[in-house]
């Protein structure tokens, strides 16, 4: 190239710099509605887009065109209606930053920002590179600059007040401070005596918002509040922010304050739609905030956008993913409906028992549930003041969910069901209450209107009316039990993926398997599997668990050794085969005991040639014996007893039986309080007498006060709903009244 550029100094903001540091003049031919003006010569009166051709022609004209070409590049457009913009040289005011910028560098390093990197580097850098900020706008509504000028001298006056105006010598017969009506105004130059008059410009919305940090509680007059308040100790807003509303109050604080006007920010991301796209109106893909709030509710709004990402990450809006919140907070919904049902039907009191006075009736799951809430409170009250808050509702979440619902309350269930008051039912009911009213606080600024209804559901005579107006929880440290949590994760997941192996081997969970064993992988997980063996043993649905030694073996599992051919084969050839016949005939366990103790394992052919056996050249496999399944866990190798005892299938039958009777009483929507009588006629004899093995068992379960098993085909309950279910390809038909309605 030719070394020359195009320059227009009074038409961009690097052009306007070149041109002042080699002394050009500021030409600006282009009036602000973008027509060239009598500067423009012949081109005055023309829009500048069109101009840009005529200048071409013009120089091809008089050949001074060595070559014509388009360049894609970055172009200024109005952000509304998409108009092209050109950049206008224009006399405006500024602020200095010069006296207050390593000030501000200095204040910025003492903030909290949230992330780190918005603070240190994007906001940062931001002040490093600050320029004089131009404080005007050369339009009609904003706040008026209070600036005077005289016509003559130049003299210059700045009004601080209402009182001022009202003293000038030419002003309106009413003063508005908005234009025009300020622009009317006029003084006297105290100077020479000619008139001054406003400036006529409007000041920077952003000088305006910079001034929040007083503004907003009338600090000039409210002194002692303001004194109280500043610095603030929290601030949040978009990312963008930095290079605006952040800026502009740090500007305008440490010029008046010296110091910044907060002590922490928060930094927002942008919620985009679904595919990761920025919402525009003519885009089409605007989700409007109240139409989801009127669909949704505002509460699972709230959780989702809280837990959905960091504070300061873009989000994808994914409506289908508010659904899945309303399923959780479903789920909470029922848990409470559970909780309360059953403390109205026996009568508890949470003001005459609490969790603390029947400690000792406490068995580990309500230990560990106790544990589990406070962790959480603590867990969520740390996330929540270091602005984690996407971590802390997701913890929220997950302890409603998988902790309080999938384990407690189903662990819990047959502990409630038993019709004496026991001491262990009131641990149960005391252990609830507890859980449930600490959770209610916890996300009550997260679900402020579903807090505020399951509030008032729990709350006792003498506190707080409403659940905003409550403290903050605290945990409890007595009751965390750190040890206890990592043993219930240890039987939690033991539990998840022993059911996987009953479901594996066509076992439903209703149907009892005779023996759970559990070979576990370090003494560790063996205490904490002992710790918990009956609340493992109930949740797998066992009727016994067997925890073995580590390394032990359950009974008839044999280990053999398997050849690697890939490695072997190479490596033997034809004496190969015979090396695999004699490993068929070896104990595993003698195999294994070699390679550790000789570090190989040593044969003799046939032939006389001596074999030796590396680690490499060998695995192992356990050969089970019919009755058992196994998968091996993380924590332990879990194998279960598939073999059926005649309790075993009369205890599946019962199950069954039970879980449709529990379907008919809901269809009918009895309440769990209400007894029944019952009727079951079935055609096979064996099935029959196994019913009537089970029979007090059955109704315990279906709240019975009759219960009748029969073959007679007549049998029938006046005014029962009646059904007929398929079992296991037999044909059951039941029938259920409320007790005292026949």
């Amino acid at each position: 190239g030719t070394g020359c550029v195009h320059t227009a100094p009074a038409h961009g903001p690097e052009d306007f710099e070149a041109g002042r540091k080699v002394g050009l003049p500021i030409f600006n031919p282009v009036a602000p509605n973008g027509y060239f003006t009598e500067a423009g010569g012949e081109f005055s009166g023309k829009y500048f887009k069109e101009v840009s051709e005529e200048v071409m022609d013009y120089l091809q004209e008089k050949g001074l065109l060595l070559k014509r070409d388009k360049v894609k590049h970055n172009y200024p457009h109005c952000w509304r209606c998409g108009s092209p913009l050109i950049y206008l040289s224009s006399k405006q005011w500024f602020l200095s930053v010069k006296r207050i910028k390593k000030l501000m560098i200095e204040g910025n390093k003492k903030i909290l920002w949230k992330p780190k990197w918005a603070g240190e580097h994007r906001f940062g850098d931001w002040l490093e590179n600050a320029e004089d900020w131009c404080i005007t706008r050369t339009k009609i509504w904003g706040t008026p600059l209070p600036i005077w000028r005289c016509e003559r001298c130049g003299e210059i006056r700045i009004v601080s007040s209402k009182k001022e105006l009202e003293e000038a010598e030419v002003k309106p017969p009413e003063i508005r401070l908005l234009r025009p009506w300020v622009d009317r105004v006029m003084f006297r130059c105290r100077k020479c005596g000619a008139w001054m008059k406003r400036e006529p410009f409007v000041m920077d919305t952003w000088l305006d918002s910079g001034m929040a940090h007083t503004a907003s509680i009338d600090g000039l007059h409210n002194q002692d509040l303001f004194k109280k308040l500043f610095p603030y100790d929290f601030i949040t807003e978009a990312i963008d922010q930095t290079r605006g509303w952040f800026y502009t109050l740090l500007f305008t604080s440490t010029l008046l304050y010296g110091e910044p006007p907060y002590r922490s920010v928060l930094n927002q991301g942008h919620v985009m739609d679904a595919q990761g796209r920025k919402m525009s109106k003519s885009r089409g893909n605007v989700i409007w905030a109240m139409d989801m709030m009127e669909k949704y509710g505002a509460d699972p709004l709230r959780l989702y956008l809280a837990s959905k990402a960091a504070p300061w990450e873009n989000m994808n809006f994914v409506e289908r993913e508010v659904e899945q919140i309303i399923q959780e907070l479903n789920i909470l919904w029922n848990v409470f409906s559970f909780t309360l049902t059953y403390f109205e039907l026996d009568k508890f009191d949470p003001e005459r028992i609490s969790v603390e006075s029947i400690q000792k009736y406490l068995k580990p799951e309500d230990r560990w549930i106790l544990s589990k809430i406070n962790s959480l409170t603590s867990h969520v009250t740390s996330n929540l003041k270091a602005y984690n808050i996407h971590s802390a509702v997701r913890a929220i979440r997950d302890f409603i969910v998988e902790d309080l619902s999938r384990l407690y309350i189903r662990a819990i269930r047959r502990r409630v069901w038993i019709e004496e008051e026991t001491w262990d039912k009131k641990a149960v009911y005391a252990t609830l209450y507890y859980v449930l009213r600490k959770l209610t606080l916890l996300i009550a600024p997260i679900t402020p209107y579903l807090a505020e209804k399951l509030y008032q559901e729990i709350k006792l005579r003498d506190d707080p009316e409403s659940v905003h107006m409550c403290s903050w929880p605290r945990p409890d440290e007595e009751f965390i039990d750190e040890e206890l949590e990592d043993d219930m994760e240890i039987a939690r997941t033991t539990i998840s993926e022993a059911i996987a192996l009953r479901q594996k081997h066509g076992r439903k969970l209703r149907w009892p398997i005779k023996t759970l064993i559990l070979a576990p992988h370090s003494p560790k997980i063996q205490k904490s599997l002992k710790k918990l063996g009956e609340f493992i043993k109930s949740q797998v649905n066992a009727l016994e668990l067997r925890i073995l030694n580590v390394g032990e073996k359950p009974e008839g599992v044999r280990i053999r050794a398997k050849p690697l051919y890939e490695k072997l084969g190479p490596k033997l050839k034809k004496d190969l085969g015979e090396v695999v016949e004699r490993l068929s005939r070896m104990d595993g366990e003698y195999v294994k005991s070699e390679l550790e103790s000789q570090g190989a394992l040593k044969l003799v052919l046939s032939n006389g040639r001596s074999v030796e056996l590396s680690e490499e050249d060998l695995f192992f496999e356990e050969e089970l014996p019919e009755n058992l399944g196994k998968i091996s866990g993380r924590f332990a190798d879990i194998y279960i007893d598939l073999s059926e005892t005649r309790e075993i299938v009369a205890r599946s039958l019962a199950r069954e039986v039970i879980r449709r009777i529990q379907v008919m009483r809901k269809e009918m929507n009895l309440n769990i309080s209400d007894y029944i009588n019952a009727v079951i006629v079935l055609r096979d004899e064996e099935d029959l007498q196994l019913l009537n093995e089970m029979k007090d068992y059955i109704m315990e379960e279906i709240r019975g006060k009759s219960l009748t098993i029969t073959l007679d085909e007549k049998k029938s309950l006046e005014g029962g709903y009646e059904k007929t279910w398929n079992i296991e390809g037999k044909d059951y038909r039941m029938i259920i009244a409320r007790a005292g309605d026949q």
